[in-house]
């Protein structure tokens, strides 16, 4: 019997369908038949089982040029669909979608047969001429995986490294790499010698693109598992990619893999910097390297020292660095780090560094630390003579002091800044005789002494019942105009800042207002813009938003210090919102916490009603790689909070005690099973919003359905309308559930968007659309639903939306942010 043909419609090439079993025996051919009709996730282990009992002969036979011939690739030609008309451009994606999914039902029966013929030895042989045929990259690197996977003997293995040698890959599919790297890895593990002898010369080889491949493919071959026996004079070879634009990472692995040998030093040295104080932080596996050398070249500490200064994830290769390295004076280095950043006595970072602490005092007497010098007392401020002109309409001051060689001026209308001059002379008596002339001219205009000039600008002591006052009533207009006036008698420019923002807050187009507006805040010598922003409200800060736009790759950034100074701002006295965004690339995890804490001392801590942290509106930055480090003591810290916002790729949070708190927000790439628990076992009383992206198992995201059940069960969250289970690899299996649950009553808006959502969870809602009928809104967007599914979703009685499908391929669904 012929095979059936393909079908080919808009340029899209639909896989035929497999050819009907026969392997004799009834319970195998059902199973592999109802694997092939497309349900690859009905084929379990009792069908497996069923279908193995036919035996490797009648398997073998399944194994037919029909059934390897797995289609061709599947290419979404966007040019081609944006020739067609509308209709045919929708048909046209559905062909795409039927193409790629034939394709992956073919790919994962080929899977399943495949495995179950490489535990006998005719299955491996035959795998292995299918491994070095001509079939698709996809067939082919199945069949060799699957003969890895089996653990053969070493005559296997040559067999296959033989039939899949990269240095015969004519190279010219990019994509078929993974067939050759199988290859690569099958001669490293059957006979290094070998390997050594037949790959090495390709690895030194330079220049042509094709040569370029081949060694990808046997790098990524490169056993990097700690139990296969490797040649040792690969060192050399890898030592020779360093730095290699495309194969650079590559050999840092592989090194890592083999013995350690002093030869890496000088290449990673170079690879890193001459300034060892000045490490990105990004080479954690260079300085593994380093470390299983560091007793043979003093250089190294350095640099060991500089890399754990760089990044807390560092530590364990560094530690282990120090202890190789031997010097006692890593003592103080180890303790001090840890008194940075050790969160708990029973830590990682506190057991390993104890024990090396431990070994390295064995080794001889640590030295002592140097004394830290006292801080430098700062000089008095120069004496300032202050005169004051009134007139009728007119009030204006003077003022004068003297510094030194240093002259400096100051004038304007009272109330405001005013205007400044320096003048430098040439000496003090110059300058004496420079301050003495002004102050006689202005005498001799009609200017009064009045003593001391006020404090500077925002310093005024005035009574604290009037700024008390207006932080208890924030919508009391009056409040702040009474302080106003206090604050203008007093000299103190933010008085007049009061009232013009004020007036703004009734005119705000008016060109006069705005222009003193922006005269008086520059009077304030405020921090740059690109270092933090502001949100006013009537001469205070309401909101500040601390995000290092200039150059947050400084690792030298005081980012501490730049919290404390706008922290002590008197302008900054009733701050309602927090927003931190990036200070120090890779630092964040410190710099979180630690400007967090020193929010924590301020008198609006307890005040403090929306905080968002990892507020990155307009950065595309993976949140795998923002990470915000301990946010345990937030409750404690801004008891009064309203609103949570956390987005970040890894974090620590506890149980939050929050009484006020209305809406809380965790958008990340991998939920843990922990964070999960301490929201469920949070204390939120007032919550009506809960929204918690869950994120990928490729970044520790392990949270799922069944860790769920406190949060569906309501219980604490009476009040919660508004619930978003987004971002999540297990959509379907909560659309199962959610028709059930007891929060889905109180919901007003349920959010399963950017999900991994099939027709399958699409077919669950509609079977139980009764629920969900109550519902102002259930998005549904960006998932991989298709016509069927959203056809079974108009059963839904509420409204409904399903924006921007995603299309699966190689039977791979992925969240909308999965790193």
């Amino acid at each position: 019997m012929a095979a059936p043909q393909a079908e080919k419609t808009f340029g899209v090439v639909l896989p035929a369908p497999l050819p009907a079993p026969a392997t004799g025996t009834s319970s195998a051919d059902a199973a592999l038949a109802k694997l092939m009709q497309g349900a690859p996730h009905t084929f379990n282990a009792a069908t497996g089982k069923a279908a193995e009992k036919a035996g490797t002969p009648a398997l073998l036979k399944l194994l037919s040029a029909d059934a390897l011939t797995a289609g061709v690739a599947v290419w979404l030609d966007d040019a081609k669909q944006k020739a067609l008309p509308s209709v045919d451009r929708r048909a046209y994606s559905k062909r795409y979608q039927e193409a790629t999914t034939g394709l992956v039902k073919r790919l994962e029966y080929l899977k399943w047969l495949m495995a179950v013929l490489a535990k006998s030895a005719p299955g491996r042989a035959r795998l292995i001429e299918v491994a070095g045929g001509s079939w698709t990259g996809d067939v082919r690197d199945i069949a060799a995986r699957a003969v890895l996977e089996a653990e053969p003997d070493a005559k296997t293995l040559t067999a296959l490294a033989d039939a899949a040698d990269p240095v015969k890959w004519p190279a010219k599919n990019p994509d078929d790499y993974k067939v050759y790297s199988a290859g690569a890895r099958a001669l490293f593990t059957a006979n290094p010698k070998v390997a050594f002898e037949r790959y090495a010369p390709l690895l030194r080889k330079k220049g042509k693109q094709e040569d370029t491949r081949r060694a990808m493919a046997i790098l990524y071959g490169f056993p990097t598992d700690g139990e296969t026996a490797l040649d040792p004079r690969f060192v050399e070879v890898m030592v020779g990619l360093l730095g290699h634009e495309e194969h650079g990472h590559n050999a840092v692995w592989a090194l890592a893999a083999l013995p350690p040998n002093p030869i890496v030093i000088g290449p990673i040295l170079a690879l890193m910097g001459k300034d060892p104080n000045k490490l990105p932080g990004l080479f954690k596996d260079e300085l593994g390297l380093l470390a299983r050398v560091a007793d043979a070249d003093p250089r190294i500490y350095d640099y060991l020292v500089g890399g754990l200064e760089r990044t807390w994830m560092n530590f364990p290769v560094v530690f282990a660095g120090l202890e190789k390295a031997g010097r006692p004076e890593g003592v103080n280095v180890i303790r001090a780090w840890l008194a940075k950043n050790a969160d708990r006595p029973n830590s990682e970072r506190m057991v390993l560094g104890k024990k090396v602490i431990a070994a390295l005092e064995k080794r001889g007497p640590v030295p002592a630390l140097a004394p830290v010098a006292a801080p430098k007392e700062k000089a008095a401020p120069a004496p300032v003579t202050r005169l004051e002109f009134k007139d009728g309409t007119s009030a204006k001051f003077w003022e004068i002091s003297l510094d030194g060689k240093t002259v400096t001026t100051r004038w304007g209308r009272i109330g405001s800044t005013g205007q400044s001059k320096v003048e430098k002379l040439a000496n003090p008596s110059g300058a004496q005789t420079s301050r003495d002339k002004q102050l006689e001219e202005k005498l001799k205009k009609g200017y009064q002494r009045t003593g001391a000039a006020p404090a500077a600008a925002g310093e005024t002591k005035i009574d604290a019942k009037l700024e008390l006052k207006v932080q208890q009533s924030p919508e009391d207009e009056s409040a702040y105009l009474v302080l106003a006036d206090a604050l203008s008698e007093a000299a103190d420019p933010r008085g007049e800042l009061i009232a013009v923002q004020h007036a703004l807050s009734k005119k705000p187009k008016d060109k006069k207002l705005l222009a003193r507006e922006a005269a008086l805040l520059t009077g304030l010598k405020l921090p740059e813009a690109d270092l933090v922003t502001f949100g006013w409200r009537w001469g205070f800060v309401e909101r500040v938003y601390l995000h290092h736009t200039r150059d947050w790759m400084n690792a030298e950034f005081d980012s501490v210090g730049l919290a404390r100074q706008v922290f002590a701002l008197p302008v900054c006295s009733k701050v309602e919102e927090l927003q931190l965004g990036v200070l120090r690339w890779e630092f964040q995890e410190d710099d979180a916490p630690a400007v967090l804490k020193e929010a924590a001392k301020q008198g609006w801590a307890s005040r403090l009603k929306r905080l968002r942290i990892g507020h990155l509106p307009d950065e595309d930055i993976d949140l795998a790689h923002h990470p915000v480090g301990n946010l345990s003591a937030i409750s404690k810290a801004f008891p009064g909070l309203e609103s949570l916002y956390v987005h970040s790729g890894e974090f620590t949070l506890a149980p939050l005690a929050l009484p006020k708190l209305r809406e809380l927000t965790i958008e990340t790439c991998g939920l843990t099973r922990k964070t999960l628990a301490a929201v469920s076992k949070s204390t939120l009383p007032a919550l009506e919003k809960l929204v918690l992206w869950f994120g990928s198992s490729n970044y520790y995201g392990d949270a799922g359905v069944k860790d769920l059940q406190q949060i569906l069960s309501g219980k604490g969250l009476g009040r919660v309308k508004h619930l978003g289970l987004m971002n999540a690899e297990f959509t379907d299996g909560l659309c199962e559930v959610l028709a059930t649950s007891k929060i889905l009553e109180q919901l007003e808006v349920l959010d399963l968007s950017m999900g991994t959502m099939t027709n399958l969870g699409a077919f669950e809602l509609a079977k139980n659309a009764g629920a969900f009928k109550h519902l102002r809104s259930l998005n549904l967007d960006s998932n991989f639903l298709e016509d069927e599914g959203k056809k079974a979703l108009e059963a839904l009685k509420c409204p409904t939306g399903w924006k921007d499908q995603k299309l699966a391929q190689d039977d791979s669904r992925y969240v909308t942010v999965g790193e």
